[in-house]
């Protein structure tokens, strides 16, 4: 956005927007009021006409130029205006000008970065104060003038139109040939888009006229979000043996490009300036995905037919947190899983840190593996995994950002599987506006980037639903995210006691055997030892007799009981 300031008989553009607002135009003599004509294409170029005053910019007003006057190979007058005339109408299109004046003069030209000469034109049609002019294609001028029809009451209009092309092939205005005979390229009239970390490539086919080496220019609009690189070289000949050049472009951030003839000549009225348009921004081809090469079902741990029939699975209550409320969970949570979105679940080991590995893709072709940073979250709310680092580890400056403080951040209603992304993370590895780090030991939940950051998931095994989001603000212009799955395996449940007593424990009894296979023989050889093992043998002979005794009286008793059982009647007495 540009405002005109007139102050003191000198005109100024200001602008509001960043980087042209640190700074205003070049001040330009402003003698009369000027019409502004804004040219299409985005392209910066503007024409500001009053009645004795012709100016033109080609960079949105930052410089403005004079109109230079030649007649055939010789520039006669560097600004048309020093001729004293006056100007009753102009006309443009995205790269032409006329001019017609009041002493029936008609001037065409064409407006370029470098300059905009203008030839007159001989016998201009017969107009009048109400004529009007216009292109209606290129190198096409269109008078227009209203005659009244006093019977009917009602205007009608008389056309004639100036083929400029014709009337510059005539030989008295000694007018150059064009030095250009092709120049074309595929990107004309197209709109491309360019993300952060991208090229764009763009080429244009040059043929020039025999014996002539014209001058490519490539020019854009908004240099100070651009840069770009270009080259020209040769890559075979028409059939009359003219060479042909291609100028290659190589896009590295964003504007709308103009490619064109440093010193073409005024008869090129055909050769257009090859023009497109490149949006800074995000490009919706793009997105990531979770690499996949060995999953739960090339494995045979998973069947994926099974998956696919609203297949369902539990996670314990101490293994998740509800996502809805910061209470405790009340009771296991049955999830269904949605095989049509996640696939079959990636395998991981419990405990093996990992960290998965993100594939960028555009236009459905692989781009690379991601390096930026991003961060997870379990969306059913499973919290049995941990980080590899801290904010220590991770060599943080200022106290990072988790999950817990984002959320404490933002309304308490919003989605918690959204809130972390690029436009509110900031980088612990600088400390610019950031919080001091107060506690080094506390999780660092950021992974890729310049850290070697992993996941370590606990001893549970089943299946996770992770949500990933890239938080990296110089990566893309594109909120990138996907949801994908893991399922970990490996973990053998939970012991009653702690290993580390298990291991005491077994020690000490192998330790104590050992001592006890040393120390009783050695003990029995001393005079202690004999009345120690007098002892434990009266002590064993006496139960032996007590054994015995016990079990001769068993016997006894049976057979006593025996005997009585052969001395009674065979049946019951008959009454």
């Amino acid at each position: 956005v540009g405002i005109l300031v007139v102050e003191g008989g000198l005109g100024t553009f200001h602008y509001l927007e960043h980087p042209l607002n640190h700074s205003a135009g070049i001040p330009f003599t402003y003698n009369e009021p000027l019409d502004v004509i804004i040219k299409p294409g985005q392209r910066g170029f503007l024409i500001l006409y009053g009645q004795s005053s012709l100016l033109v910019s080609p960079n949105a007003g930052q410089i403005m130029q004079t109109v230079e006057l030649w007649e055939g190979k010789r520039r006669l007058l560097s600004d048309i205006s020093s001729t004293g005339f006056a100007i009753h109408s102009v006309a443009s299109n995205i790269f032409e000008l006329a001019v017609l004046t009041r002493n029936n003069n008609l001037y065409y030209g064409s407006q370029s970065y470098l300059q905009t000469p203008v030839i007159q034109l001989p016998n201009p049609p017969h107009w009048n104060d109400q004529t009007s002019i216009s292109f209606t294609d290129t190198g096409m001028l269109e008078f227009l003038t209203p005659a009244y029809n006093p019977k009917l009451l009602v205007f009608d209009f008389e056309k004639c139109t100036v083929n400029v092309q014709a009337v510059l092939m005539d030989p008295k205005l000694e007018i150059e040939p064009c030095n250009v005979e092709v120049m074309e390229s595929t990107m004309v009239n197209k709109v491309f888009t360019i993300d952060m970390n991208t090229k764009l490539d763009l080429s244009a086919l040059i043929i020039p006229r025999r014996r002539k080496t014209p001058i490519p220019l490539v020019m854009v609009s908004n240099p100070h979000s651009l840069g770009f690189e270009a080259f020209i070289s040769e890559f075979g000949n028409t059939l009359d043996g003219n060479i042909k050049h291609k100028l290659v472009i190589k896009q590295h951030s964003i504007s709308s490009l103009t490619v064109d003839i440093a010193d073409k000549t005024m008869a090129c009225v055909d050769l257009k300036p090859l023009t497109t348009l490149i949006s800074i921004g995000c490009d919706q081809t793009k997105k990531i995905i979770v690499q996949n090469k060995i999953s739960a079902c090339s494995m045979g741990i998973l069947d994926p037919v099974v998956l696919q029939k609203n297949y369902t699975y539990t996670i314990e209550k101490e293994a998740y947190k509800p996502v809805s409320h910061k209470a405790e969970a009340q009771g296991n949570l049955h999830v269904y899983y949605q095989y049509k979105d996640l696939g079959c679940p990636r395998l991981v080991y419990y405990d093996k840190p990992w960290k998965p590995v993100v594939e960028l893709w555009k236009d459905g072709v692989l781009e690379e593996i991601m390096n930026a940073e991003y961060v997870l979250r379990e969306i059913n709310g499973i919290i049995t995994y941990s980080y590899s680092l801290t904010a220590a580890t991770a060599n943080c400056r200022s106290q990072p950002q988790n999950w817990s403080t984002v959320q404490a951040e933002l309304d308490k209603g919003a989605d918690r599987t959204t809130l972390w992304n690029r436009e509110n993370y900031v980088s612990c590895h600088d400390d610019k506006d950031g919080k001091p780090l107060l506690w080094p030991e506390v999780e660092y939940q950021v992974l890729g980037g310049r850290t070697d950051n992993k996941v370590i998931f606990g001893q549970r095994n089943g299946i996770y639903t992770f949500f990933l989001s890239v938080v990296d603000p110089y990566y893309s212009y594109c909120s990138l995210n996907t949801v994908f799955s893991v399922y970990v395996y490996g973990a053998l449940p939970m012991v009653m006691f702690p290993p580390v007593l298990s291991i005491v424990v077994l020690v000490v009894t192998m330790l104590l055997s050992i001592w006890l296979a040393y120390a009783i023989p050695k003990e029995l050889n001393t005079e202690k030892g004999q009345c120690c093992k007098n002892f434990c043998s009266w002590l064993f002979l006496s139960c032996l007799k007590i054994c015995n005794c016990f079990w001769l009286w068993g016997r006894l008793r049976r057979c006593l009981r025996s005997r009585k059982v052969k001395d009674q009647p065979g049946g019951l007495p008959s009454q």
